[in-house]
C-alpha cells in the first residue's frame, strides 16, 4: 500500500494538464504536520484538514519531482516500487536517497517561503 501524501499528491499531479513545479500559491496556512500527512486521508473526519492534507500532498509532490537534482523523480519512484511497501514513506523515497522527513521539511519550507514571498 502507498503512503496516503503520495498516492493523493501524485493522483492530483496526474490529474492537472500542466506539469509545472508549481501551479499554486501556498495559502493563508499552516503545512500540516508530517504524522497527520502520512495518515489514511479517507479516516480524516475534519473537512478543513482532509482538503489541506491535498494540498499539502500534491505540494510534496511537486517539490519532490522538481525539488531534487534526480532526473525524474518520480518514475525512479515507481520503477522501484518494494512489493512489500506497507503504507512506509522512507521505503518508498528510498531510491532517491531520501527520507520522508527530508522532503517534509524541504516541502514545508518552500511552503512558507511561498507564502512569504506572495504577502510582500
Amino acid at each position: 500500500q502507498l503512503p496516503s501524501w503520495f498516492n493523493e499528491g501524485f493522483a492530483q499531479y496526474f490529474e492537472t494538464s500542466e506539469h509545472t513545479a508549481f501551479l499554486f500559491d501556498a495559502k493563508k496556512s499552516t503545512f500540516l504536520s508530517s504524522a497527520l500527512l502520512q495518515k489514511d486521508y479517507s479516516k480524516l473526519i475534519d473537512s478543513a484538514s482532509a482538503r489541506q492534507s491535498y494540498l499539502n500532498a500534491l505540494y510534496m509532490i511537486r517539490t519532490l519531482n522538481f525539488g531534487y537534482p534526480n532526473t525524474e523523480p518520480l518514475h525512479q519512484i515507481v520503477g522501484q516500487l518494494p512489493k512489500n511497501l506497507n503504507n512506509n514513506s522512507d521505503l518508498l523515497l528510498t531510491p532517491l536517497g531520501i527520507s520522508f522527513l527530508d522532503l517534509y521539511e524541504d516541502s514545508k519550507i518552500k511552503w512558507q517561503e511561498s507564502f512569504s514571498f506572495n504577502a510582500n
